[in-house]
């Protein structure tokens, strides 16, 4: 469309009816100005489908309000991926500017701290409000439809899907039929579970279903090692198994500590601890075989581990004094362990095997404040006796007395806190 700009027009183009005393012309009205002001109309008209009727009057107001309704201006559908959205609206943008709107329907899920690049000008995180007020990255899913506002920095999805921000209350780690296991004859540590809790930085809680995924000490990043290239693990060394998620897919990662500062790899924003492991003595260094469901682990006998974990064995300390010998848990277990597991074996006639949480406790033939377990051989007899012991830890070691050449103290398993 143009200004009239035929015979007459002011400077400024605009009309006047001229003045004929003063020798001024009256504005000619030309056929360009008048098709375009008619073929302006007709544009609304064919926008919102409006067949035009000779006669009626308000029909480029039907127009207009049909469009307002239908959002044709303002409603496109996203290309690109989950995680690099695409938006291409008609007129396209120039630049960004807030507050820029626009209503959109999703055509994937949203992917890992998702992006939106309008009319080519650049990705721009797409977000959302949590509700303690923070931007978080948008979560979204196909078929969604919902609004985006560019608010200078981010664009901000204000349609968000309630259960986003409100399940900020849950426990990490929480799980429905958590395994995870090892068989010590290669690197891998094999995770499953129904459901699984996971937690972000921000303190939100995603519960992923139907988890199946490894920890390999063969792969470094995701699927692997947190630090390192693969295959670059420790021997005798304790490392923490975690599931972590990108928005999209679960794995497993093996981190030698369990700071939650320690970024995660790529786009993975959600973690959790599931289990640990002790890596053998070997060159190859692979995870002591064991199996756990839910929080409680045992060591398995297989694969690299031919017999349960020795500690101590053979005559330490006097049971009958007592004198008792310290013996350090933390080659066998992790810190903080809810309880261990421990096998107390002792043969012969006339002997005493004890074993007790602390140094407190008193002798094998003590009659108030006796071991925690004890095993006393008759002089009639040199019976084979073997005893579990669950203990919950009172400091780094367990205490041990025996008399016995043929006794020992195995790691059997544990019950972990998380």
């Amino acid at each position: 469309m143009h200004r009239i700009d035929g015979p007459g027009a002011t400077v400024d183009n605009r009309f006047t009816e001229g003045d004929p005393v003063g020798g001024i012309q009256a504005t000619v009205v030309t056929d360009d100005f008048l098709n375009d002001v008619q073929e302006e109309l007709m544009s609304v008209l064919t926008a919102a489908g409006v067949t035009p009727v000779k006669g009626t009057q308000n029909q480029v107001l039907q127009a207009v309000s049909k469009l307002a309704q239908n959002q044709t201006a303002q409603a496109f559908t996203t290309g690109g991926t989950g995680a690099a959205l695409t938006l291409t609206p008609s007129p396209a943008i120039s630049a960004y500017a807030a507050p820029l709107r626009f209503s959109v329907k999703f055509h994937v899920d949203s992917g890992a701290n998702p992006t939106l690049n309008a009319s080519a000008k650049g990705a721009k995180s797409l977000k959302q409000y949590s509700a303690t007020g923070a931007k978080v990255a948008a979560v979204f899913f196909a078929d969604q439809i919902g609004d985006v506002v560019y608010d200078g920095v981010d664009w901000v999805l204000v349609d968000q899907l309630p259960t986003t921000t409100a399940n900020l209350v849950g426990i990490r780690g929480a799980a429905l039929n958590l395994r995870v296991s090892a068989t010590g004859t290669d690197s891998v540590i094999a995770i499953t579970a129904d459901e699984l809790q996971v937690e972000n930085a921000a303190g939100q809680f995603i519960t992923l279903r139907n988890v199946s995924c490894t920890a390999s000490f063969a792969v470094a990043g995701a699927g692997g090692l947190a630090s390192g290239a693969a295959n670059s693990q420790l021997a005798s060394t304790l490392y923490y198994a975690h599931v972590i998620w990108d928005g999209t897919t679960a794995k497993g990662w093996l981190a030698p500590d369990v700071n939650p500062a320690t970024p995660l790899p790529g786009a993975f924003t959600h973690r959790t601890l599931v289990a640990w492991t002790i890596t053998d003595s070997t060159t190859n260094k692979f995870p002591l075989s064991f199996i756990k469901n839910g929080r409680i682990g045992q060591f398995k006998v297989g694969g690299n581990v031919t017999q349960l974990p020795r500690m101590v064995s053979g005559i330490q300390g006097n049971p009958n004094t007592p004198s008792w010998v310290a013996v350090a848990i933390s080659p066998y277990f992790a810190p903080n362990v809810a309880a261990i597991y421990l096998s107390l074996y002792s043969q012969g006639a006339l002997t005493q095997t004890v074993l007790a949480p602390s140094n407190n406790y008193g002798a094998a033939n003590a009659s108030t404040n006796m071991p925690l377990v004890n095993i006393s051989n008759s002089s009639s007899n040199s019976n084979q006796n073997n005893f579990l012991a669950r203990i919950v830890p009172e400091s780094n070691s367990v205490y041990y007395a025996s008399n016995a050449t043929v006794s020992n103290l195995s790691a059997v398993g544990w019950e972990d806190n998380f």
